[in-house]
């Protein structure tokens, strides 16, 4: 009897003693403006940045987005390009950007606040080689590139994707006005597609290669019965070549956000930096841009070249695909 209350006395002090931890202050605050994208040149550049602020380490949810901004992309040689607002943080544009010439980023905020870039020599990126799947059971996608000159070295990957799905009912008629009509072809409901930006940071480096070359690299795995596979997909893949900086950069930013964190990882404080803040250049900024021209290459994947040998890719799934209803006895899509 003696020994359990020795045990439960231990056990008392024990779970009395623990304090939650504070982590050390930081330079960081949830002030501190985020900013992530790239400079793309070339015709027809893709132009995206992404603003948000920081929120406190007790708080797991997403960065706030820093709304209401200006965001232009300025050249040495005097050219400008205003990036607009599409929606919360998200400023983005298609843009006609010459090669030829150096380029910062130039943010003003709603606190008036200006934060830019110094000026940006475009990074060379190869054109992709081709961009490859393969299915033993998932749907695997893999991107090949090839940099002969051997300059390049950095790499990063964004993709696109579309599909398209069907609804468990093919409806031909529909509810109108109080009356059953024909739904014409030009209006047919039962195909649907969805759209998805790429939510993983794809980087590679081939500087312990002889060759400046990619082979195979995993870009996007879609799990085996998926609705992406259900009809037809497709993958529109962007490369870009970055400096060492940029690269060292997300290579940071992937271990802190993709793999197990300890007190022993790189912290956002340590995220190295070419953003300034003009209106005070004390004020720490997270990010790392680079200039240079995207490679796009897209492809195709249709349910009739998927391999049913061993396991056989969902077609229509009722509680998964385009919600379906009934109404005066018609299906109908929404």
């Amino acid at each position: 009897m003696r020994k359990i209350l020795i045990i439960l006395f231990a056990l008392a002090l024990l779970f009395n003693c623990r304090k939650p931890y504070s982590p050390p202050a930081s330079e960081l605050s949830n002030t501190t403006l985020v900013v992530e994208g790239m400079i793309a040149v070339g015709d027809s550049a893709d132009n995206r940045i992404l603003l948000s602020r920081l929120k406190p380490l007790d708080d797991t949810t997403i960065n706030d987005p820093e709304e209401r901004a200006q965001v232009v992309i300025e050249s040495a040689a005097g050219g400008r390009w205003v990036l607009p607002e599409v929606s919360p943080g998200n400023y983005r544009a298609i843009n006609n950007i010459p090669v030829n010439s150096d380029y910062r980023l130039r943010i003003t905020a709603t606190s008036g606040k200006t934060y830019e870039t110094p000026f940006l020599k475009p990074v060379n990126t190869p054109p992709i080689d081709s961009v490859t799947w393969s299915q033993p059971d998932d749907l695997n996608i893999y991107v090949h590139s090839f940099d002969p000159s051997g300059t390049t070295r950095y790499y990063r990957w964004d993709y696109n994707e579309t599909w398209e799905y069907r609804s468990y009912y093919n409806p031909e008629v529909e509810y109108v006005n109080g009356a059953i009509v024909v739904i014409p072809p030009a209006r047919q409901i039962y195909s649907c597609w969805r759209f998805r930006d790429a939510n993983a940071i794809n980087i590679l480096n081939t500087t312990a290669l002889s060759e400046d070359r990619v082979s195979y690299f995993p870009l996007k795995t879609i799990p085996n019965g998926s609705e992406e596979g259900s009809a037809r997909y497709s993958i529109l893949v962007k490369q870009m070549g970055l400096t060492k900086e940029a690269y060292e950069f997300w290579n940071i930013l992937k271990k802190n956000t993709e793999m197990t964190g300890s007190l022993f990882d790189p912290q956002p404080s340590q995220l190295p930096t070419n953003i300034i803040c003009v209106s005070d250049p004390k004020e720490r900024v997270v990010g790392y841009l680079c200039a240079g021209k995207q490679e796009t290459k897209r492809i195709f994947v249709t349910y009739a070249e998927l391999n049913f040998d061993d396991t056989k890719w969902m077609i229509f799934k009722d509680d998964d695909l385009c919600r379906a209803d009934s109404t005066g006895g018609t299906a109908r899509m929404d």
